[in-house]
Order: C-alpha cells, then sequence, then structure tokens
C-alpha cells in the first residue's frame, strides 16, 4: 500500500512539472464562412437529392473557433478544439422532394439548416521547429455533432448524428519576414463511408514571442454516404485569428 501510494505521488509530481514546463497558448479564430456546395439526401438510400445552395439560397454567415495548445518538450504539441459552425438556407424547390420521410412540395418555402459541430483533441510532433522553419505531422480524434433540418410552414423534417473520426495531420510553417509566417496545416482522413479535410493556408504575424495575428483562408470539406443520410459539403472560411503564448 505504501509504495503504491509513493508511486501515486511520483506519477503526480512527474506530470506536475511537465505540465509547469510546457508552454501553453489559445487560438482564437473567428470571420465568414460561406457554403461552396451542401448536398443531402435523407434517408440516404431512398430520399431525394436537395442541395441547400442550388436549389435553396445559402447564407454566408459568421463563426468562431477556439483551441487550447500545449507544446512540451519543443517537439510534442497537444490541442483541444472547439468549432460550433451552422449554414442556413432558405427558398424553394422546382420539384417536390422526399427529405426524411416528408414531402416538401414544389413552390413552398423552405427554410434548412446544416449544424457541423466539431471537438477536437489533437497530438503533433515537431519534426523541425526552427527560428525560421516548423513541420511536424499528427493524429487528432474528432468529435462531430451534425444535424440536417429542411422546414415548411406546416412540416419540419431533420436528421442528427453524433460520431468520432479520427484525422491525419500536416503542419508546415516558413519564416518570409521578420516577423511575417507562410502557415500550411491539414487534417483529413477517407474510407469508403466519407471523407473529411481541414485545410488552412495563410499569414501569421509575430507581433511577439506571446502573441501573433493570422489570417487566411479555411476549408472544411467532407461528408457521409450511408443508408441514414448522404450529405457532403464544403465551406469556405475567410478567418482571421490571435494567438497568444504564456
Amino acid at each position: 500500500m505504501k509504495t503504491t501510494r509513493t508511486i501515486a505521488l511520483l506519477c503526480a509530481a512527474l506530470a506536475g512539472n511537465a505540465a509547469s514546463a510546457a508552454q501553453w497558448s489559445i487560438d482564437i479564430e473567428t470571420g465568414a464562412a460561406g457554403s461552396g456546395y451542401c448536398d443531402v439526401r435523407v434517408p440516404g438510400t431512398t430520399g431525394d437529392d436537395i442541395s441547400f445552395t442550388d436549389d435553396l439560397s445559402a447564407e454566408t454567415t459568421a463563426y468562431f473557433r477556439a483551441r487550447l495548445g500545449m507544446l512540451l518538450g519543443e517537439k510534442h504539441q497537444f490541442y483541444i478544439e472547439l468549432a460550433p459552425l451552422t449554414i442556413e438556407s432558405s427558398g424553394t424547390l422546382d420539384a417536390a422532394a422526399d427529405f426524411d420521410g416528408i414531402t416538401f412540395a414544389a413552390g413552398d418555402p423552405l427554410d434548412a439548416s446544416f449544424r457541423f459541430d466539431t471537438y477536437r483533441m489533437l497530438y503533433r510532433y515537431l519534426y523541425r521547429n526552427r527560428e525560421d522553419e516548423r513541420a511536424g505531422f499528427g493524429v487528432s480524434l474528432l468529435l462531430r455533432d451534425a444535424e440536417l433540418i429542411v422546414e415548411s410552414a406546416t412540416q419540419q423534417g431533420t436528421d442528427d448524428n453524433i460520431g468520432l473520426v479520427p484525422l491525419f495531420g500536416f503542419e508546415y510553417a516558413r519564416r518570409v519576414g521578420e516577423k511575417w509566417w507562410f502557415v500550411f496545416d491539414i487534417n483529413a482522413a477517407a474510407a469508403s463511408q466519407g471523407r473529411a479535410e481541414d485545410l488552412f493556408v495563410g499569414a501569421k504575424y509575430a507581433h511577439s514571442d506571446a502573441f501573433e495575428f493570422n489570417a487566411g483562408y479555411r476549408l472544411i470539406e467532407g461528408g457521409a454516404d450511408v443508408d441514414q443520410v448522404y450529405a457532403f459539403a464544403a465551406i469556405n472560411h475567410l478567418a482571421l485569428g490571435a494567438t497568444v503564448r504564456f
């Protein structure tokens, strides 16, 4: 019993020392998000195709995402990320369509939404971490909380889905001036049932070691093709953000 308590105290002390030696960061990103395409069918095998961007008109919306990070030993990065996102559409269909077992008539005013909230844990190994260049690869576990809604004045069809998706990632950053960096970051995966990509390309301005500004383009693309639902979308983001290290 005494030995077990000693080991537990030693592990706690080591974990505390590692956490205190780590460099922590908070990333905040916001901007405008708009759908390049969003094609859905519910159920995936018997429903009718509806495009939230072609059959209906999708709105551009403000978005927000946040990330807490830890750099341990100059090589190991850990992140927890929150990224809620909802795209709204409205309009009328040229032909009647079945969604979630409900038939929406041609010409009826419709409102639709595509919600894709994600929560992610990421580990990245930095095999290069220099003053002028950084590169690393890693893996993340993404929790997807998605929902599709199509509704008229009198009826509503919905489909929701929660699932875990493993993603593989790569980041490359290169200094291109005294304070400016080029940044490329991608996390993606593909399988027979679907795919997922989260890509960022942009620039970073290092105001100091503790504070940076970020700007660029982000693409979230992918979807699923299963019996329950067919849904594929591409969301374009004009991104602005900041990073604080402490």
